[in-house]
């Protein structure tokens, strides 16, 4: 079992998460398959040869997430189990923090601005560009990761934007910006080129959009 997305919406107060699971089996029999969050649970029935499911999780008075030097950054655990007849077949655990972002462009005398909501607050963010720590990407370990982004917290950071001519970092990377309440810039990468529109290029640009937005949107 693989959560292929997490999709965070928080309404009055109300946290949900919606699971996107993908799910290979053999087994003739249904499965059920249980999602637990903070004291709540979810279940829902999987019919035997089906291959994805949807989950809900919903939280009252959720714990908002903020930027640093805007409040705190609470993240809570998910715990998702499949079993059948009361046997443990797989587990899968994922984390995610309930907020609101939204980019605003409010024309005005001068043209058209950028401000960016985060819980319906306007943040003032200061940040920089992140290229890839390494050469050698397998060398960056977590730990590496966190004392970069320790001293981008020690220069008063609050966003880092990942340059569109390097790489879709590994999930520790964005693991720690989410425990760190770092902002996350991510840029398609698509830089400094001119890119044909014909296939197969086309469809391989599509595909791997498609794969990053749902594998980074919930961070």
């Amino acid at each position: 079992m693989r959560p292929g997305r997490a999709s965070v919406d928080l309404l009055s107060g109300v946290g949900e998460v919606e699971l996107h699971l993908k799910l290979r089996s053999s087994n003739t029999e249904p499965l059920l398959i249980t999602a637990r969050m903070h004291g709540h649970t979810a279940t829902l029935s999987f019919p035997a040869g089906s291959t994805t499911a949807i989950a809900r999780v919903r939280i009252e008075h959720a714990d908002l997430w903020w930027p640093r030097g805007h409040g705190a950054q609470p993240l809570y655990d998910i715990y998702i189990t499949v079993s059948c007849e009361g046997i443990e077949l797989d587990v899968a655990t994922t984390r995610v923090g309930f907020r609101t972002v939204e980019l605003v462009h409010t024309p005005d005398n001068d043209g058209t601005g950028i401000n960016l909501l985060i819980n319906n607050k306007p943040i003032f963010v200061h940040g920089a560009s992140w290229v890839p720590d390494d050469a050698f990407p397998h060398r960056v370990t977590r730990e590496r990761y966190r004392d970069r982004l320790h001293q981008a917290q020690f220069a008063n950071l609050n966003v880092l934007r990942v340059w569109g001519g390097g790489i879709y970092e590994s999930a520790h990377f964005y693991q720690l910006w989410d425990e760190l309440g770092i902002l996350t810039w991510q840029d398609f990468l698509l830089a400094c080129a001119a890119y044909s529109e014909d296939e197969p290029l086309r469809s391989e640009i599509i595909a791997e959009a498609r794969e990053n937005v749902s594998r980074l949107a919930s961070h």
